[in-house]
């Protein structure tokens, strides 16, 4: 964990006595907030220490306008318990203010609320609670924070940027400091989500420690068939409960519900029982390894019809092929993963093979996208590169140069916040590439 209390003292936004005072004070070892609510600092100086600690930008409250139905797409209990707010909601991002800009798994899971890529940005957590708060209490149509600007559109969102780090030679410019950036609201896409998540039921928790020959939660998942229709039941094992909570996500996107299981012995008893098409194992789990569950399952006849796709964080590399070979499992999935890769994942092994040769005429064509506009981006046609590479992301999406030259294209706009997850893409799909230009 960063050391925030030592950055507050060294940046001089604290005194030593209004240090002491804020630690004694300080919830779970947050101090920032402490020294907030004690009005021992002012939230942009301490906004300012989060960014430079976390190597985020940060997102200072008390100048933002925060549109009340925000919390209609990401609702405000989910907001509390994961201390983040959505600041803004664009076509295809989403500003998130969060207490921990690192949380993966908060960002995964609202990347899957939103159905939008995740910008992270940092704030107190103090004042995050503030704005969800007031939101949900009083009933008003925006968050506006006491140093926030009037603006001329009811229906935009400004969010009052500090930046924690001096601009990296040659770098792309960004806001200053001093500097706000209004971002409109779009009601129709807003609106579009918005009765998406009312039309589906909620997602239930799937956190369930029980013994083996406890009963099994379904949890109904929050995508999918149209209400009424008929869903089929996926089995899902792994003994960590997030784990389970995250899958059951990815699980509604493609139109399943989850029974969960904690270990192999419970597992292997639930699909004997329910006989689902899709059986989700982890690698590594108590009393019976999901090697073993694997195996049990495609020996029995009677179970011929279960799809089984491990998902392990410890084996890596070939096993994948290795797992195919010597236990029949259907598919692989190596943590971490992005839910959309995961969704893709599970949607293919319940689905008939891939055609191989139509996935190779879509990677040669991806790649004689990026390629031309890399070649366009030398001769400054700037316009015509960001739609080589929107082309090139759409043909493969897990094409790293694609999201990698996507980024230069969308920089040459002035479109940044696409910018930095184009670049932040790139890097997942190929670590090793350079991610300085997301500074």
């Amino acid at each position: 964990m960063p050391d925030v209390a030592a950055a507050l003292a060294r940046d001089g936004v604290l005194t030593p006595a209004a240090l002491t005072r804020a630690l004694g004070a300080a919830r779970d070892g947050d101090v920032a907030s402490s020294a907030l609510r004690l009005g021992l600092a002012a939230e942009g100086p301490l906004v300012r220490t989060l960014a430079r600690v976390h190597g985020y930008p940060g997102v200072d409250l008390s100048r933002s306008v925060v549109p009340a139905r925000n919390l209609s797409v990401v609702p405000a209990a989910r907001c509390r318990a994961r201390g983040v707010v959505p600041v803004s909601i664009g076509t295809s991002e989403v500003v998130l203010a969060m207490a921990d800009p690192g949380d993966q798994v908060a960002i995964n899971e609202m990347r899957l609320l939103t159905g939008r890529r995740i910008l992270p940005h940092v704030a107190v957590r103090a004042a995050i609670d503030r704005v969800v708060l007031v939101i949900e209490r009083d009933r008003e149509p925006a968050w506006r924070g006491g140093r926030a600007p009037a603006l001329p559109d009811p229906d935009a969102a400004w969010v009052g940027l500090e930046r924690g780090m001096e601009p990296v030679a040659g770098a792309l410019e960004v806001p200053s400091t001093d500097e706000e950036l209004e971002l409109l609201s779009l009601a129709d896409s807003l609106a579009e989500v918005h009765g998406a998540a009312q039309s589906s039921p909620p997602v239930a928790s799937a956190a369930t420690d029980a013994a083996p020959d406890a009963p099994a939660r379904v949890s109904p998942a929050s995508a999918g068939p149209s209400p009424g229709a008929a869903r089929p039941v996926a089995v899902v094992a792994d003994d960590d409960p997030e784990l389970r909570k995250l899958m059951g996500l990815v699980l509604g996107l493609i139109g399943f519900d989850m029974v969960e299981a904690a270990d192999g012995h419970a597992a292997l008893a639930l699909v004997r029982e329910r006989r689902p098409p899709l059986l989700v194992l982890d690698a590594m789990m108590p009393g019976m390894h999901g090697f073993d569950v694997c195996a049990a399952v495609k020996r029995d006849a009677a179970l011929a019809d279960t799809r089984v796709v491990f998902c392990s964080a410890v084996y890596r590399g070939t096993v994948a092929e290795d797992a195919r070979v010597a236990f029949g499992a259907d598919g692989y999935l190596q943590k971490p993963f992005r839910l959309e890769e995961a969704a893709a994942t599970l949607r293919a092994a319940v689905s008939e093979p891939p055609d191989a040769e139509a996935d190779a005429a879509a990677i040669e064509a991806a790649a004689a996208s990026w390629r031309a506009a890399v070649a366009a981006l030398k001769e400054h046609r700037d316009e015509e590169a960001l739609a080589l590479c929107r082309q090139a992301v759409a043909q493969d999406p897990l094409s790293a140069d694609a999201h990698y030259w996507l980024g230069h294209a969308l920089s040459r706009q002035g479109l940044l916040f696409e910018a930095v997850a184009a670049f932040e893409r790139a890097s997942e799909l190929r670590p090793e590439l350079a991610v300085v230009h997301q500074c």
